[in-house]
Formats: structure tokens, C-alpha cells, sequence
């Protein structure tokens, strides 16, 4: 039974893999999408009236998943001291903030995010 339900479970396991690894990356960056919204109004005559609507909408950079995207992808460079003490190697100078510029519809124009230590 238990071989049955692990050969089920890693059916089709690297292309999963594949779309949460997209998803992330997509959810790291910033994305756009559009929103469809179905009204349904009813008329003084009692007729029902649908109106279809579309919206561009944009879904701004996550600073979670840069933060899970760059610890496991650079975690030399991005882990936080603590995860790697227990891996060895010594001293490291920190890793440098991470900036990212991204245009917005107004009235924003652009966004800085910082991830990492204040630097001068």
C-alpha cells in the first residue's frame, strides 16, 4: 500500500517542481494579470443585464520570496549569518542590500526595495 502511495506521489514530481519554482521566481519579480469580474443587473423591467468587465492589475515584487529565492539559490552570498555558522568556513564580510527598481502606474512611479543591512 505505502509503495503504491509514494509512486503515486512522485508521478510527475519534477514538472510540480518545475511550476512552484516558476510560481516563486514570478511572485519574487512582480507580476501582471488580468481580473475578469462577471455583474449580473436587473433592469426597472425586470430583465437581468450582464456586464463583463477586465482589469490589468499588477502584483508587486515579494520580499519573502526573494529572500527564499536567493537563500537557496546564492546561500553563501545570502543566508543570514546564523543558518551558515554551523557549516564552517569562518569569517565573511555580509552579503550587499539587494535594490530593485520597478515601474508602477501612477500616481506611483517607482518603488526601492532594500533587503539586507543599512549601508551608507
Amino acid at each position: 500500500m505505502y509503495k503504491e502511495f509514494s509512486e503515486a506521489m512522485n508521478t510527475g514530481r519534477d514538472e510540480r517542481d518545475s511550476k512552484v519554482v516558476r510560481s516563486l521566481y514570478e511572485t519574487a519579480i512582480g507580476y501582471n494579470y488580468i481580473e475578469r469580474k462577471k455583474e449580473i443587473e436587473v433592469t426597472e423591467d425586470g430583465k437581468t443585464k450582464t456586464k463583463l468587465t477586465r482589469t490589468k492589475k499588477h502584483v508587486a515584487p515579494n520580499v519573502g520570496a526573494i529572500k527564499t529565492w536567493l537563500y537557496n539559490r546564492r546561500p553563501d552570498e545570502w543566508k543570514p549569518e546564523a543558518a551558515l555558522s554551523t557549516q564552517g568556513g569562518g569569517e565573511r564580510p555580509p552579503a550587499p542590500p539587494l535594490t530593485i527598481t520597478y515601474t508602477v502606474a501612477a500616481p506611483v512611479r517607482a518603488c526601492k526595495v532594500t533587503i539586507g543591512k543599512d549601508r551608507d
